[in-house]
């Protein structure tokens, strides 16, 4: 992008998430940097990088990490059962689990 004078407004459009804040870094006109201020949460595709006002032009893509340690839990389903045993209930007459209302 160019013409930017003072950095644009950096918003993150998701289905998703929410709560993700970064600013834009602008240097002779242009946007050059993105920075992350808080990564928000329950991202779970990358959300839409829209960046409005100041200039025209600038666009940017983001990639999200989903902190979810596959191997220890839900790659191991008698983990994952006794990690949510509170929350699922599981049993005989219920082996693939049923949300506990209790």
């Amino acid at each position: 992008g160019n013409g930017y004078t003072t950095p644009p407004l950096v918003q993150f459009v998701s289905t998703t998430g929410h709560g993700a804040v970064a600013q834009a870094v602008v240097s002779n006109g242009s946007v050059t940097s993105i920075n992350i201020i808080s990564g928000g949460t329950g991202y779970q595709t990358p959300p839409t990088i829209v960046i409005t006002g100041g200039g025209i032009g600038a666009s940017a893509t983001c990639q999200i990490e989903i902190d979810i340690d596959k191997a220890d839990s839900f790659g191991d389903n008698n983990k994952f059962k006794e990690e949510s045993k509170s929350v699922i209930n599981f049993d005989e007459s219920n082996p693939f689990g049923e949300i506990n209302n209790a």
